[in-house]
């Protein structure tokens, strides 16, 4: 769906605050009415291309040049790498290991 550059400013506008920033990236991963949210790659690519790459990669003290290669998925990032691009947000990744039945 296409939306309005009205919206996007105000997308964008929003995401400056750590707190709307943490819970749109979640909510863009969450399962809602039986319909999977993004993986996670997809969403901070779809918040990263709301907020800019200059800004984003400011906020994660990364290169942009780095954001940029990674958001157009021609290198899978590391896992210290994909804690860099979460703290904006206030997360950091996390590996759990399960048994299956």
């Amino acid at each position: 769906m296409h939306r309005s550059n009205d919206y996007d400013s105000y997308v964008a506008a929003q995401l400056r605050d750590p707190q709307y920033r943490q819970s749109y990236l979640l909510a863009l991963m969450s399962t809602v009415d039986g319909e999977e949210g993004l993986s996670l790659l997809d969403a901070l690519v779809s918040v990263i291309g709301k907020m800019g790459v200059t800004e984003f990669a400011a906020l994660a003290g990364m290169q942009r040049a780095s954001v940029a290669r990674i958001i157009s998925q021609k290198s899978p990032p590391k896992l210290e790498t994909l804690d860099k691009m979460l703290a904006p947000f206030g997360l950091k990744v996390k590996i759990d290991v399960e048994k299956v039945a």
